[in-house]
């Protein structure tokens, strides 16, 4: 590896024959190191010409950059499959998104969960047939089942 005096990027000599960011040719620096070219004239940057049967290396920074990608593909991916396992299977909550019980049974689906907050809801439930829970936010502590009641104002079945 060389360090060009023109752009001071490194390159290896090996593999390009002048300099592929600026095009100058350090092989003649040594021929041209009393020869300055003058201000006003600018050189046309070469095009880099490749040294013929090289084959192309791995270097350290580019399987770098390939184990980042397959990294970044992995954590998308995982993050995808997590929405979508979240997002098929979301809570239905009383009084959050629907003001009464029956409305969010109505909203239900098969296997959905209705989670019903802490109070006192007056009226009478029809499951529809449908095969869905109906629950407190803490179904383990009693204080909050007891707290979340349904009130069927003595006109028929409660459910």
């Amino acid at each position: 590896m060389i360090d060009c005096k023109v752009c001071a990027m490194s390159y290896d000599e090996n593999e390009y024959r002048v300099c592929p960011y600026c095009g100058e040719d350090q092989s003649n620096d040594k021929n041209e190191q009393t020869q300055e070219t003058p201000p006003e004239i600018k050189k046309e940057p070469r095009k880099p010409e490749k040294v013929q049967d090289k084959k192309p290396t791995f270097t350290s920074s580019t399987l770098k950059l390939v184990v980042i990608g397959v990294v970044a593909i992995v954590v998308i991916g995982v993050a995808i499959s997590a929405i979508f396992a979240l997002g098929g299977n979301s809570d239905i909550t009383v009084p959050d998104k629907y003001p009464t019980i029956q409305e969010a049974i109505d909203a239900a689906e098969d296997g959905d969960e209705i989670i019903v907050d802490v109070g006192v809801y007056r009226e009478n439930l029809d499951f529809r047939g449908k095969n869905i829970i109906l629950r407190s936010t803490d179904p383990d502590d009693l204080g909050i089942v007891d707290s979340t009641i349904i009130d069927g104002t003595n006109s028929g079945a409660v459910v």
